[in-house]
C-alpha cells in the first residue's frame, strides 16, 4: 500500500498506472492466491509503502479465520473503491456510486 507519495507501475517498460496514497498493488493476486505478475515499480516522487509478503501473510491468516474474513472484506472494499475511481476517470460524467445509491431508494 502506498503510504505516502506516488509509484509508477511499468510493464515491459511502459507506465500502466500511477499508484497514489492509499492505493494497493498486488491485492488481486493475493485474493486469487496466485503469484503477482512481473512488474517494475518506480517512485514517481519521494514515497513510502507498507509491504506484506504474500506467502507469509497466507500462512498467518490460515490460523485465524476471523482475521482472514476481515482482511478479505477490507480488500474487497478497496477493490470496489479503485474500480469506481478508474471508471470515473475513464468515463467522466457518467455513472457514479452516489447516483446508484440514489436510484435504489
Amino acid at each position: 500500500m502506498v503510504r505516502e507519495g506516488a509509484l509508477k507501475v511499468l510493464v515491459e517498460g511502459k507506465v500502466q498506472v500511477e499508484m497514489v496514497e492509499g492505493r494497493c498493488l498486488g491485492f488481486t493476486s493475493f485474493l486469487s492466491n496466485v503469484a503477482p505478475p512481473a512488474v517494475e515499480v518506480l517512485a514517481a516522487k519521494r514515497s513510502s509503502v507498507w509491504q506484506l509478503q504474500h506467502q507469509k501473510l497466507h500462512e498467518e491468516l490460515s490460523s485465524s479465520p476471523e482475521l482472514k474474513a476481515r482482511l478479505y472484506c477490507f480488500l474487497c472494499r478497496l477493490l470496489d473503491d479503485q474500480l469506481r475511481h478508474t471508471l470515473r476517470d475513464i468515463f467522466p460524467g457518467t455513472w457514479t456510486h452516489v447516483e446508484a445509491q440514489g436510484r435504489e431508494r
